[in-house]
């Protein structure tokens, strides 16, 4: 999985997926592509993170 570039386009994607579920009265798959954005979204933010904690944790013993 690639990751996510910072900026307005995933929440742009985000709210524009999030309205056309919304419309669509709890379509499955719009809720499963929904969830799955999240995740995607979720995971790249933790592994960008990953590296700067290790860094912190390992400096500060």
């Amino acid at each position: 999985m690639k990751r996510c570039k910072p900026g307005p386009t995933n929440s742009f994607r985000f709210h524009r997926l999030f309205k056309r579920y919304r419309e669509s009265e709890n379509d499955r798959q719009l809720q499963a592509r929904l969830l799955k954005f999240v995740f995607y979204i979720q995971s790249s933010i933790q592994e960008s993170f990953t590296p700067l904690t290790a860094h912190t944790l390992t400096r500060g013993a």
